[in-house]
């Protein structure tokens, strides 16, 4: 979020070459050392990744170190992406799950939605490849961490780094990242976009309290016993004893960083003319939860064997590290033994207190995709002050 430049440097630096390598070399040279690489962004992380064979990590890295220091700029190559991504904008419009996602965006993030953070068509065309590829060359001088799993030493890495991740004596630091948050909900608002379709697909969404580790266990039961399974009371209610909708999920969901906000949603897909019928139903669902011993039974017993079953292994054990980092989290403990302890104690009582102290009775955005002509917008309103808009405005172009 900080910088787009790099963005779109990484959609194409796999296909340029160096002074010294064509790029059908450089792919050539790759294959017979078994080894793959990768230069991905994120929205707050950019990662050059490397794998394959320990034998030939050496050699794999000098590539990489080649690419990042030396790829040739190739505007024939940027013009073709260009190409590309217009093309693919034009497409997202003309499928039903691209503008769904952008609606949801929308009613959660308002202005500041991911999807319409993008190059405007002006920007993109602007750029020339020596602005990418410089970018590319200068990103090992920003601070940055170097991690590894695999079977060497930590000394063998430290040589293997020290001759050859080549960096500037002193690294810059990184710029600071643009923060984008859920916006909080204050009044119920229905948000509606005209999709030709028979289909409807809804979604409902708001902000919770910031987030709290003691909850997690019993969240994480709430959610596979409510909506989060096709035995959950949601999946169950609305399309198998209903027949409201093909499907029905709902989550709360916890932040992945220390200060954010837990967050809501449940997200259904029914027949245009079956939508108000099924606002109407699973909104008594989460005014005045089911309570079925069976299914928290089931869902308590199903927790408990994913946990105890689960296994972090290989570069999952540095990825768990950093993330629980990021989320402020004690390390001598890991959040599987914490909830494996916590899950047998919680009984359905806890999940109705949960479902009563943060579900029951919110303030929501709801995002619906559906046919104009099909809705019914005075029962529409009924759930919040509609307002419309455009696949423009949800898509930033």
């Amino acid at each position: 979020n900080a910088d787009k430049t790099i963005d779109l440097a990484a959609d194409i630096v796999d296909y340029l070459a160096t002074s010294r390598h064509t790029n059908e070399q450089l792919q050539q040279e790759f294959y017979k050392l078994a080894c793959n690489w990768n230069l991905s962004v994120g929205t707050e992380n950019i990662t050059v990744s490397l794998s394959g064979l320990s034998e030939n990590m050496e050699k794999a890295m000098a590539l990489v170190e080649e690419i990042m220091s030396d790829c040739q700029p190739n505007d024939q190559i940027l013009q073709m992406f260009v190409g590309r991504i217009l093309k693919s904008r034009n497409d997202a419009k003309a499928n039903q799950q691209n503008c769904f996602r952008a609606l949801v965006n929308y009613g959660t993030y308002g202005e500041a939605s991911p999807t319409k953070d993008i190059l405007t068509e002006s920007q993109l065309k602007a750029y020339t490849c020596q602005q990418l590829t410089d970018a590319i060359h200068n990103l090992f001088n920003y601070q940055h961490r170097v991690l590894y799993y695999g079977p060497l030493t930590e000394a063998q890495v430290n040589t293997a780094i020290m001759n050859n991740h080549k960096t500037a004596k002193k690294l810059a630091k990184v710029p600071a990242n643009k923060k984008v948050t859920p916006q909080a909900v204050n009044s119920n608002v229905v948000y509606f976009v005209d999709y030709n379709a028979n289909q409807t697909y809804l979604q409902e969404y708001y902000r919770g309290e910031k987030m709290n580790i003691k909850n997690m266990a019993v969240q994480n039961i709430y959610n596979e016993y409510f909506g989060g399974s096709m035995n959950a009371i949601v999946f169950q209610e609305m399309r198998e004893k209903r027949s409201l909708a093909y499907t029905a999920t709902s989550y709360y969901r916890m932040p992945s960083e220390k200060d954010g906000h837990c967050t809501f949603s449940a997200m259904i897909a029914t027949q245009n003319d079956k939508l108000i019928d099924a606002l109407d139903a699973v909104t008594d669902l989460f005014e005045n939860m089911p309570q079925a011993q069976a299914n928290f039974d089931l869902a308590q017993g199903s927790l408990i064997s994913q946990t105890r079953t689960a296994r972090t292994t290989k570069m999952g054990i540095i990825n768990s590290y950093l993330s629980y980092e990021k989320m402020g989290f004690d390390m001598k403990k890991p959040l599987g033994k914490i909830n494996l302890e916590a899950y047998p104690t919680l009984t359905m009582q806890d999940v109705v207190n949960f479902n009563h102290k943060y579900i029951r009775g919110q303030k929501k955005h709801y995002m619906v995709l559906g046919k104009e002509s099909d809705m019914d917008f005075k029962a529409l309103g009924k759930f919040g002050t509609v307002k419309k808009l455009t696949l423009e405005q949800i898509f930033g172009y």
